[in-house]
């Protein structure tokens, strides 16, 4: 009786139902998967975009050391240069959530005398390993700067 069962044929058929079992198994798994894009809508239009997007970080940049993000226990300070904050007509500050976007938060930006953005960690900051997305104009020149939180 355990020669039948040992023999060739049973195994190959045995080997052919557990790889079976194991591609099922993969194929269930990969569609229990969220996937998310980073680019969401419409791809081409955001692409035309770009261009502007790398001048207002060139401009961002040209304001050097000045344009700053600080962390704290309980808190995000982003500095802004106070000549350029005063001037500002609109902007928006995204904590961008890299692993989750329905983490993600916005926040907006007004003119401010010092510059100083205070936003409390508990409000925004939801998990791990967020970027920083800081966007606003100024006297007619658009400003980008992204930075890390780990």
């Amino acid at each position: 009786m355990k020669k039948k069962l040992l023999h060739s044929g049973n195994l190959i058929i045995a080997g052919f139902i557990i790889l079976a079992l194991a591609l099922l198994g993969l194929v269930y798994k990969a569609t229990t998967i969220e996937t998310q894009f980073s680019v969401e809508g419409d791809y081409y239009a955001k692409e035309a975009g770009y261009n502007k997007l790398m001048d207002a970080r060139a401009a961002a940049e040209a304001l050097g050391s000045d344009f700053l993000m600080k962390e704290t226990a309980t808190e995000i300070q982003i500095q802004i240069p106070a000549q350029v904050s005063k001037s500002m007509t609109q902007g928006s500050v995204t904590f961008f959530c890299i692993p989750n976007s329905k983490l993600d938060v916005q926040a907006p930006l007004k003119a401010s005398q010092d510059g100083l953005y205070v936003f409390a960690k508990q409000e925004v900051i939801k998990g791990h390993n967020y970027k920083i997305k800081v966007a606003f104009t100024s006297a007619g020149k658009d400003y980008y700067k992204e930075f890390e939180l780990l």
